[in-house]
């Protein structure tokens, strides 16, 4: 009877996730926010991100969890890189968050668009507000085609769930490496 509840409690569960994904492109409703916020992954991401920066969106861009070795002129070739952050040291979506979150304080900025994919951003968005509740977040998710979608919304919920329960616990960690600080006092409050 448990098991069958449980079943019963999750597919229910995964019901509403995948009825309430957010739609790609989803979420700026903002005239100007003070930084746009991407967390790396499927391809889409980064080039969407770019755009909105390159649109004026925000002045200052953080590229979280990139390569150690990734440069800005990597991801804009010759144009200007000025405002364009790197985050190096998170490995996931957590990390993502603890690593936006650090960028944010040590800048003041209180207001970010979020760019991730539509199936990462519930869990994205429920790190960043676990962990920084007054941070203003403006979701901006990118679609991911995936020829195995129910798999992966399967996936994706279970990591949501567990999210979920690790945000009953999680903090910022004493020891971090923080993703370089903007160069100019132009990123406070712009």
């Amino acid at each position: 009877m448990v098991a069958g509840l449980l079943v019963c409690g999750f597919a229910l569960g995964f019901g509403w996730f995948c009825l309430t994904l957010p739609a790609a492109g989803q979420g700026i409703v903002v005239e100007r926010a003070q930084a746009i916020v991407v967390f790396t992954g499927s391809q889409a991401r980064i080039p969407s991100a770019l755009a909105l920066w390159r649109k004026g969106v925000a002045p200052h861009l953080l590229v979280s969890g990139v390569h150690q070795g990734t440069e800005s002129r990597d991801l804009v070739g010759k144009e200007n890189a000025d405002g364009i952050a790197l985050g190096r040291a998170a490995r996931n979506t957590f990390e993502n968050a603890v690593e936006t979150v650090l960028w944010t304080n040590e800048n003041d900025i209180d207001n970010i668009v979020l760019v991730t994919s539509d199936l990462h951003m519930r869990r994205s968005l429920l790190y960043l507000r676990c962990l920084a509740p007054d941070l203003e977040v403006v979701p901006f998710a990118v679609s991911v085609r995936r020829q195995a979608r129910l798999r992966g919304n399967i996936k994706e919920y279970a990591k949501y769930l567990l999210a979920v329960a690790h945000c009953r616990i999680a903090h910022l960690p004493e020891s971090f490496p923080a993703p370089q600080a903007l160069k100019s006092s132009a990123a406070k409050k712009s």
